[in-house]
């Protein structure tokens, strides 16, 4: 009888730990489908680098910048985002993603920059 009850306990005690595993790998799933759509949508938009307009020029090497910068570390921010119970919402997902970008990356202070006829992608930049 007692070793029954130990059974019993030891299943029961057990199931959990194996949900937890199962939900673990859907939102590793979830996020990293996520994080492969934000890169091939970054890329689309790596595009506009043909573009006339410098504009448009500076946000696609923007874009590129930050889908290598997604590609580079996939698995890291899967990872981030479980740890940190990130919602499986779009919009969430958005903000942690361009947060991060913007914490590890200097794109931010070394974007392109308007200055005159120089245009967004000059190298001439002043101090």
């Amino acid at each position: 009888m007692r070793t029954i009850i130990i059974i019993l306990l030891a299943i029961g005690i057990g199931c959990p730990v194996f949900e937890v595993e199962a939900s673990s790998r859907e939102d590793k799933s979830y996020f990293k489908n996520q994080i492969e759509k934000k890169i091939e949508q970054c890329e689309n938009k790596g595009r506009f680098i043909y573009s006339d307009s410098i504009n448009l020029q500076c946000y696609g090497k923007y874009s590129l910048t930050k889908a290598l910068f997604l590609k580079k570390n996939k698995e890291q921010l899967v990872q981030t985002m479980i740890y940190e119970n990130t919602p499986k919402k779009e919009y969430a997902i958005d903000y942690f993603l361009n947060s991060y970008f913007r914490k590890h990356t200097d794109f931010a202070t070394n974007r392109c920059k308007s200055s005159g006829s120089e245009g967004l992608l000059s190298n001439n930049r002043k101090p």
